[in-house]
Parts: C-alpha cells; sequence; structure tokens
C-alpha cells in the first residue's frame, strides 16, 4: 500500500509540474502577442534653426515673395548682412522669375558683387576716438564655377596691389589723403606671386590693414569720415600681368566698394563745473602743502579725477610760484597722459606654431585668456566669423594678431578652438595693456 500511495503522489506532481509548464508558456507574451512591426516612416527630428537663421530666412522671404513695401523694408537688412546674405541671394539667381532675377542682382551689385566676383570693406565698428587703432577688413569671394586671380588687398603688413581709395571729410566733401596703388604698376615692376591670390570656385580672401597705414596718415582728428574707392581697378590692365603664365585667369576688373562711414568722437570729458574746477584748484595748491598726508591725498584724488584736471595742471606746471606745486603737478600729467593715450587690446597669450591655425604656448594667470578657457596646447582657427587661415604659421600668427589688436578694449569676442581633436568656442572679454 505504502508503494502504491508513492507512486500515485510522484505520478500527482509530474502532472502538476507539466500543468504549470504550460501554463507558463502560454501566458508568455512573446509567443501570444504578435511582435509589431518596425515603423515605415519614422520621425526624423529636424534640426532648429537659430535665431539669426530665422531672421535671415524671413528677409530673404520678404524680399522675394513680399509686396513692395516688404520689399523695400527687407532691402537694408539683407544689405547689412554681407557675405551670409548673398550667399543665400546668388543660390536664387537660377530662378525663372525675370523681375526677382533682376532684383537680387542688383542688391548684390550694390553689396559687392561684380562678375561674380564678391568684394567689400568694413570695420570692426563705426566710432572711434584719436589715437585708435583703426582697422579696414577687405574681403573678397569667388563665386565663379571658374577659379581666377586677383590682386592681395595686403602683403604681409604693408598694403599691396589692387587698391585705389579716397578718405575724405564727409561733412564738407574735402580729400583728406587718396591712393591709387594701381597706377603704380608698370609692365615691367616685377611683381612677385605674392602680389596676387588664386581663388577657387567657393573661396575667399580677407585681411585687415591700418586706415593710417593704407592712407599714411597720422592721428585723425575728430570728425565724420568716408571712405571710397575700388579693388583691381582698370589701372592694372597690363599685357605682363594678363599674359603671365604665373597667373591663371587673372582678373583685371574694377569692383566698387561700397562707401564706408564713420566717426572719430572727442576723447575729451565733458567740461568741468564751477565746483569741480573749485575742487580742482583747491587740491593743486594741496600739492605744496607743508603735511606729507595732505600731498600725496590730494595728489591721489587729482589722479582719481583724470583728464578733467589736466588743464589746471598744465597751468600750475608752467606758472605756478610753489616748486613743489609744479614738479608734482607735472608727475601727475604724465600719469594722466599715459593712462589717456591709445591702449593695445590684450588677452594674454603667447603663439606658436600649429598645423591648424595657430597654437597656444602660454596663457597668463588671470589674464582675459585664462579668464575665458583658454589653455595651453588650444589651436585657434576662428576669431567671431574670421578664418585664421594662411600658408604658413607665421602668416597665420600674424593674421590671429590683427583680428585682435583692431577690436576695442571691453569687447566680448568668440574664439574658436581645437582642443583635443574637438572644436570648442570660448567666450573671452578683451582687456587693455598700456602701450
Amino acid at each position: 500500500m505504502k508503494n502504491r500511495a508513492a507512486i500515485l503522489l510522484f505520478a500527482t506532481m509530474i502532472l502538476l509540474t507539466a500543468l504549470i509548464a504550460s501554463s507558463a508558456q502560454a501566458e508568455d507574451p512573446s509567443e501570444t502577442t504578435p511582435k509589431p512591426e518596425p515603423d515605415k516612416n519614422p520621425t526624423v527630428e529636424t534640426p532648429v534653426p537659430t535665431e539669426s537663421d530665422k531672421e535671415l530666412d524671413e528677409l530673404i522671404k520678404q524680399f522675394t515673395e513680399g509686396d513692395e513695401a516688404k520689399i523695400k523694408a527687407a532691402h537694408d537688412g539683407l544689405a547689412a548682412r554681407g557675405e551670409a546674405a548673398v550667399d543665400r541671394l546668388f543660390g536664387l539667381l537660377s530662378s525663372e522669375d525675370k523681375a526677382l532675377v533682376e532684383r537680387i542682382s542688383a542688391l548684390l551689385k550694390e553689396m559687392g558683387m561684380t562678375d561674380e566676383i564678391y568684394a567689400r570693406m568694413d570695420l570692426y565698428r563705426p566710432e572711434f576716438t584719436p589715437g585708435e587703432l583703426i582697422g579696414v577688413r577687405f574681403i573678397v569671394k569667388n563665386y565663379r564655377k571658374d577659379p581666377v586671380t586677383v590682386f592681395r588687398p595686403s602683403e604681409g603688413l604693408k598694403p599691396a596691389r589692387g587698391l585705389k581709395l579716397t578718405l575724405k571729410d564727409a561733412t564738407t566733401g574735402k580729400t583728406i589723403s587718396e591712393i591709387d596703388l594701381n597706377a603704380k604698376i608698370r609692365a615691367n615692376t616685377g611683381i612677385a606671386p605674392t602680389g596676387f591670390v588664386l581663388l577657387k570656385p567657393g573661396d575667399r580672401y580677407e585681411d585687415v590693414l591700418e586706415l593710417r597705414e593704407i592712407f599714411r596718415l597720422g592721428q585723425i582728428t575728430p570728425g565724420k569720415y568716408v571712405i571710397t574707392g575700388a579693388y583691381s581697378d582698370k589701372c592694372a590692365r597690363s599685357a605682363s600681368l594678363t599674359q603671365s603664365k604665373l597667373l591663371k585667369n587673372f582678373y583685371p576688373g574694377e569692383i566698387e566698394f561700397k562707401p564706408l562711414e564713420f566717426t572719430i568722437k572727442s576723447s575729451q570729458t565733458a567740461p568741468a563745473t564751477p565746483e569741480q574746477i573749485k575742487r580742482i584748484k583747491e587740491l593743486i595748491e594741496e600739492l605744496g602743502d607743508n603735511s606729507y598726508k595732505v600731498r600725496i591725498k590730494a595728489e591721489t584724488e587729482l589722479e582719481k579725477i583724470g583728464a578733467m584736471a589736466l588743464p589746471y595742471l598744465k597751468e600750475a606746471r608752467d606758472n605756478h610760484e610753489d616748486l613743489q606745486v609744479r614738479e608734482t603737478a607735472y608727475k601727475i600729467i604724465q600719469v594722466l597722459d599715459i593712462a589717456t593715450k591709445q591702449q593695445n587690446t590684450y588677452i594674454g597669450i603667447n603663439l606658436k606654431s600649429a598645423k591648424q591655425g595657430v597654437g597656444i604656448s602660454i596663457v597668463e594667470k588671470n589674464s582675459p585668456a585664462d579668464k575665458g578657457g583658454m589653455r595651453v596646447g588650444d589651436a585657434v582657427i576662428k576669431v567671431n566669423d574670421e578664418e585664421i587661415t594662411g600658408d604658413d604659421p607665421n602668416t597665420r600668427n600674424t593674421n590671429l594678431i590683427k583680428r585682435i589688436r583692431y577690436r576695442k578694449v571691453g569687447e566680448t569676442v568668440i574664439f574658436t578652438v581645437i582642443r583635443n581633436g574637438k572644436q570648442i568656442e570660448l567666450k573671452i572679454t578683451l582687456g587693455s595693456r598700456s602701450n
């Protein structure tokens, strides 16, 4: 009986085990529910355009599709966009709408497009003070289907070929200075290949020249000015150039620049009030006080007042009866003169050769570059929208320096650097270092 009971129990257990396994298999969703088929039309995320792209898109739409009022409103906005707008507008010239093509062609010509060669000059800002470095930026881009050789606006740090410019007083129209470097080109002047640049389709060339260097000027006085002129003037057409084996598809035509207006603002401070004049004169008298503390306190306060005190300090230096006052006034004037002179923009880096861009060998502690995140070993390839290009490291180093030195102290600039094989954008506020 015990054996029969054991056998019956064992059989029952096997049956229950089979039922449990069968039930688990039936409830397995992978067996009972069919697998979903892959989506034949998966959703693709479209990159969201930046605000600047949206604005440019809207301007293009208004200019190409809008009514007369919208076209007129979009005109100035596109003209101010420069190269970015030119790229977009040039692509629309294949339209079958003849009226649209004529409108776009007229705008492109106004912006600096001639025979599918785009050239422009501009400044980093429209206002300066006397003594500031003013960098005139030149850009040439080839929109042709074939390569073209053009004059370099500059060769090294000196202006070379292809410029015919006039600097005028915008108020009176009087010519202050003019250059025509093309007129100096003769058949046997021995122009070196470095005086030219070969632009392949889509290539661009840019450089920055110092205004005073271009026009051989000293300091420019306060006032409103305008620069007019052309790039690669007709004067450059000579058989020796067009037939040279060194040049391919030489373009000797004339490309008019859009007039460039700017203002030199007075660096003088507002006139002192009677109360301020009284205080300045009191402090000057205290420079001769018997108490050392009084003299030092007066000297410190006059230095803080700054340029406003200069006329009265110079008067004291030249005419005051107290020798101590005259000598101290002279010392303060020296300090204030240095402080009010032009300051160089400064970020605190040393440069070195790099395969691409400009290498950084030293970043000074607590300098603008250090505070902005620049590190030793970085390679700068771009400053804002300006690529640092050049056939050799020395040329690229020079190009980077020029793209910094002509900007304004306190301006925030985006430096694009390569670090460990990746591109990184760094925002650096330019500092100053006195000459």
